[in-house]
């Protein structure tokens, strides 16, 4: 049959002993060994199908949009001396030493 590829079939003792060896194989041959245990399989090892890495340049495009031009002024007025943070004068400041 065409296309099929080559299985070697090794016993699970054998494999048990020698899989650090085995194992490398596969991934550089691309052969798939069968594990037998008593003349019966017990598992098929095919090599790992890893995705190539995506490329660097170019990942992001398209994931930018213009929300406005950063040139022009805002049109809320800013007031420097405004407070955004809410002080409760029952919290001591973790930073200032206990008197």
């Amino acid at each position: 049959m065409a296309g099929k590829k080559r299985v070697r079939e090794v016993g699970v003792a054998e494999f048990k002993a020698h899989c650090t060896t085995i194992m490398p194989e596969v991934r550089e041959s691309g052969e798939v060994v069968r594990v037998m245990k008593r003349g019966q399989p017990l598992v098929d090892i095919h090599p790992a199908k890893v995705p190539a890495p995506a490329p660097f340049i170019g990942r992001l495009a398209g994931s930018v949009t213009r929300a406005h031009d950063i040139e022009q002024p805002l049109d809320d007025a800013w007031n420097a001396e405004q407070s955004f943070a809410t002080v409760d004068p029952n919290v001591s400041d973790p930073d200032e030493p206990d008197a």
